[in-house]
């Protein structure tokens, strides 16, 4: 007979792997900070993997534990839970005892309900931003663009905005007025980057991160998105700037920002990836300070192959301690 309450413990053992590993990359970064990656991908790569590395880990730490009292169950495997009476277990046949304990529900309704908003936040927006797109889409007609695979479309007044609406149609939005004030190479120097996000599928990952961020060090993680998401800026400059040079793509990011700040109606957010955000001032001084044209259109996340590996063979190790382990975090969480 199984214990569905034992989730709860499971639940629980998420969470202390996911946090605990995000602290301890967050003291890392204290003890070593990071210095300035010459690839803006390569440091998208790092801080995305610092907002992975504990949902992965914990996940897998918790599933692995789980199919290992399931597999037990089920096979007949040496029981130690009536040996160890003296805890709540983590297993699906005794562990029944975590619902009796109203600090543990409430310790992992805390954890776990910060995520369940921004999951529901991350949820509206997308469904706002594909009414957006269609309400847009339905009063513009497409123009002629010079990047191919990517269309255009102007917007006749209403606030200034320039930003990619990715999906089955990758189109670039542009209130007409900001577009007409960019001259050909800066107007090429925007769909460049817009292109570069579109194959790097920027949209996708910072959905992904957003979601994982509650799952990771309060106060920290919302930093490491901040700078992963002016590192893809950066790089997507950079392709810009390998493609029609770096002044034409600093003097369209300053245009667009001061067309913007001009404006007399101030653009709500955009449903997309909008060109010109925060950071134009230390994204024009990459490009015409250093010259930043490093890196390539790459993924703006760990390298899937790499990750796969790692948990593969981080559950290989991890099942053949899955015992030891077990009674680490039974004895960890039981006095709770």
């Amino acid at each position: 007979m199984t214990a569905p309450s034992s989730l709860i413990g499971f639940a629980l053992v998420f969470a202390v792997g996911a946090i605990g590993l995000g602290f301890a990359l967050a003291v890392w970064d204290r003890i070593r900070p990071a210095a300035p990656a010459a690839d803006p991908a390569g440091e998208a790569r790092r801080y995305a993997g610092r907002l992975l590395a504990g949902p992965l880990v914990g996940g897998l730490v918790a599933a692995l534990l789980l199919a290992r009292t399931s597999l037990g169950a089920a096979f007949g495997w040496a029981d130690h839970c009536p040996e160890h009476g003296e805890h709540l277990h983590l297993c699906i046949v005794h562990g029944q005892g975590w619902l009796d304990r109203p600090l543990v529900v409430v310790l992992v309704g805390l954890l776990f309900v910060p995520w369940g908003l921004q999951a529901g936040r991350l949820l509206a927006r997308v469904l706002r931003g594909r009414r957006a797109l269609a309400a847009l889409r339905a009063v513009t007609a497409p123009v002629e663009s010079p990047v191919p695979g990517l269309a255009l479309r102007l917007v006749e007044g209403g606030p200034a905005h320039l930003f990619l609406a990715p999906g089955r149609w990758p189109t670039v939005f542009a209130s007409r007025a900001l577009w007409e004030a960019l001259d050909a190479t800066e107007r090429r120097a925007v769909l460049e980057h817009e292109s570069a996000h579109l194959h790097r599928r920027d949209a996708a990952w910072d959905v992904l991160l957003n979601a994982v961020a509650p799952l990771g060090p309060p106060g920290v993680a919302r930093g490491w998105h901040r700078r992963w998401a002016a590192a893809v800026e950066r790089a997507c400059d950079a392709h810009s700037a390998r493609e029609v040079g770096e002044v034409a793509v600093a003097s369209a990011l300053v245009k667009v920002a001061r067309h913007m700040a001009a404006a007399p109606t101030p653009a709500a957010a955009s449903p997309g990836l909008a060109f010109a955000g925060e950071g134009v001032e230390a994204r024009v001084h990459a490009l015409l300070g250093t010259g930043a044209t490093a890196g390539t259109i790459s993924n703006p996340g760990p390298s899937p192959r790499r990750v796969g590996l790692s948990l593969l063979l981080g559950a290989v190790v991890l099942f053949a301690a899955s015992d030891t382990l077990h009674h680490a975090f039974e004895s960890l969480l039981g006095d709770l």
